[in-house]
């Protein structure tokens, strides 16, 4: 039977030096459909970090460096849990996973469930722990503490009423890159035939709500609540797009023109193509992309090319600005960031990628700075 690791950790912050102080596990044994069988071990551990701990992650957990004198991890034990797993979870995967990875290599080689991005979250939801515990009606354990998250995520995963944990181990798994974390391009795994024909449903549903171009207030209630009663779909890209979307226009009750014309370019893209077209376009491997475990906006300077899921290129350059990035519409040496749109394009399939992504891997060879990052992964760092 499959066997899920759930996890959380406190650190001393969030930046690349910072380093875990805090472990909590617990591996659950469940059966092929998520059923709660039985909790096989746990675990909860503290270690003396090297780094100070900052003022913010001080403020958050309330772990001081005199609680840590000494501590160690038991790394055994640690280990055995890891290798035990068939399935690590975790609400926020990357960050667990690359405070885990400099003293527990071996994360990298499990496959991962992150309920933060995979979580079939409503729209308006901050995607918060305690927010997936209220809408469950689900006492919350001790907030910022290690322990505490493990419980309350492992009672929220096998909620009666909803038992989130079946679409956890149905969803494709969260890619943690060989030292990086990125948001899986590879979500073409989780297209089963059940996902498939919903996808192919709600696509048929877009087509209709969009046949006169334009989408109104009613259209936009009835797309939400079918996504909302579909929850199988929502960790498939590009629907995370659609949804995230959602989110935006209807978190303070009122659907601006923008809003409502950024939702309709969005949803016409999607509804011309077939969510395989659109998923094969991500899965393309012969570009290389580019997939790092930070990405800065702030004083960077931005390329967009190809067509965008997210919307046109003037709405995405929109989001680089607001973020404090730089925008350029040539691709040289000063350039950071060369972003492709995740509509790809037939002749990717064929090695011809345009101007400016050949332009930006001749750089990239030359060991200049520029990276090239594909849509889903520029969509994860504006996320989060």
């Amino acid at each position: 039977m499959p066997k899920l690791l759930i996890l959380d950790t406190e650190t001393t912050g969030l930046k690349i030096k910072d380093e875990l102080i805090e472990l909590a596990m617990s591996l659950i044994e469940v059966d092929r459909d998520g059923n709660y069988l039985e909790e096989l071990a746990s675990y909860e551990g503290r270690r003396e970090p090297s780094v100070p701990i900052t003022r913010g992650a001080l403020a958050a957990h309330g772990i001081q460096l005199i609680d840590l004198l000494g501590k160690q991890l038991d790394f055994p034990r640690v280990q055995g849990l890891i290798d035990a797993a068939d399935i690590c979870i975790a609400h926020n995967a990357p960050f667990d996973a690359r405070m885990l990875r400099p003293l527990f290599p071996k994360v990298d080689q499990k496959p991962w469930r992150c309920t933060f991005n995979q979580w079939p979250w409503q729209i308006g939801s901050r995607r918060r722990l305690q927010d997936a515990a209220a809408l469950l009606g689900i006492r919350t354990h001790q907030l910022h503490s290690a322990l505490g998250d493990v419980r309350t995520l492992r009672d929220c995963l096998f909620a009666a009423a909803n038992l989130y944990s079946r679409i956890l181990l149905s969803a494709g798994d969260y890619k943690l890159g060989e030292g990086r974390t990125f948001f899986a391009r590879d979500s073409g795994k989780a297209l089963t035939p059940e996902v498939q024909k919903a996808c192919e449903q709600l696509k048929q549903m877009i087509s209709r709500l969009m046949v006169d171009s334009h989408l109104g207030d009613e259209e936009i209630n009835i797309l939400n609540g079918w996504l909302v009663e579909h929850p199988e779909v929502g960790a498939i890209w590009p629907i995370t797009e659609i949804n995230e979307k959602l989110n935006q226009i209807l978190s303070d009750g009122i659907v601006s023109e923008i809003e409502r014309d950024g939702l309709e370019a969005m949803l016409n893209a999607v509804s011309h193509q077939s969510f395989q077209t659109v998923v094969e376009a991500a899965r393309n491997k012969a570009l290389n992309f580019d997939e790092p475990e930070t990405l800065t906006f702030e004083g960077s300077v931005f390329c967009l090319t190809g067509n965008f899921v997210r919307g046109g290129k003037e709405s995405c350059e929109l989001e680089i600005v607001k973020r404090g990035g730089k925008i350029s519409n040539a691709v040289s040496k000063k350039l950071d960031y060369l972003i492709v749109g995740g509509l790809g394009s037939p002749q990717y399939k064929h090695g011809n990628f345009g101007t400016k992504v050949e332009k930006a891997i001749e750089l990239r060879a030359a060991n200049e700075k520029v990276q090239v990052i594909h849509e889903i992964t520029w969509s994860h760092f504006l996320l989060n």
